[in-house]
């Protein structure tokens, strides 16, 4: 997700049972899309409520109620600047020099391209407006057109 889909996430937007959550705030109609979380997402989903709950509790009164599920710590909105210097303290803490937020994004589709995850797959996940912007920013990811072709004849003819 870009940062500013991350800090408009709504709590109504995220269905645990489920395991997605749904980017209604894109910043295009085709960056609105549902993205299917893993279990360890889902885990640190429902400490992360449970901490916003008790926080909660502890501002009483003057909790702001956005139902958001990234806030500023009283219940209000987060500007996406305050979650870029968030993470780029965690990432000096971590010794990661030169890693940026956005950086995470464009890791999230190299890794499932280089997996062999289909590109339409990729392209939808991350809201791009087609496939072929996908490609054009990640072509560098993928094996050659030989390599799959020769590596599609070689599983064809139970070579490989």
């Amino acid at each position: 997700m870009r940062r500013g889909e991350v800090v408009a996430l709504r709590w109504a937007d995220v269905d645990l049972d489920a395991a997605v959550l749904r980017v209604r705030q894109g910043k295009t109609p085709r960056a609105r899309r549902t993205i299917s979380l893993p279990p360890s997402t889902v885990a640190a989903l429902k400490r992360h409520r449970i901490e916003q709950a008790e926080r909660r509790l502890l501002c009483g009164e003057a909790w702001q109620d956005s139902g958001l599920v990234v806030d500023r710590g009283d219940g209000a909105a987060a500007h996406p600047d305050v979650m870029t210097r968030a993470f780029e303290k965690a990432a000096e803490a971590a010794k990661l020099d030169g890693i940026r937020l956005h950086d995470l994004r464009h890791a999230f589709a190299s890794t499932l391209l280089a997996a062999g995850v289909n590109v339409k797959v990729v392209s939808e996940s991350l809201g791009h407006a087609s496939t072929a912007f996908t490609m054009d920013v990640y072509a560098h990811v993928l094996p050659t057109m030989g390599e799959q072709v020769a590596n599609a004849i070689e599983k064809a003819l139970g070579s490989a």
